[in-house]
């Protein structure tokens, strides 16, 4: 009998398997394996009010990043899906910033999100 080939809904359902099982620090590093972007551990970063008034709660919700620091024109955020960063074009444009994202796990994002902005 022949072997079975591999098709891309093979590779689809692998990876749909992969994102069930894993935990979210592991969905954050195989983003950044693709996406080239730096993984942020939340958990002891201190950011300041006034960092968090830069992204409002609505967007902060809707789209899961979270402002993480703001040096000279350049804020950094932490999102756990690089795709939504067009969600930061009016915030970049409106304060004249350049956004830096970095990938952080949904959960961690999820828990400082709702601390931020109650």
């Amino acid at each position: 009998m022949t072997p079975k080939k591999k098709t891309d809904t093979d590779d689809s359902l692998e990876i749909e398997e992969f994102i069930e099982r894993s935990d979210g620090e592991q969905l954050s590093l195989l983003l950044a394996s693709q996406t080239n972007l730096p993984v942020l551990s939340l958990e002891s970063i201190q950011i300041p009010d006034d960092v968090i008034a830069l992204v409002p709660k609505s967007i902060a919700r809707a789209h899961c990043v979270l402002p993480v620091s703001l040096e000279g024109d350049v804020l950094t955020v932490a999102m756990a899906d690089p795709a939504d960063a067009n969600a930061l074009v009016p915030i970049s444009r409106k304060r004249n910033l350049k956004i830096e994202i970095n990938l952080a796990s949904a959960r961690e994002l999820i828990d400082r999100i709702y601390r931020h902005y109650p």
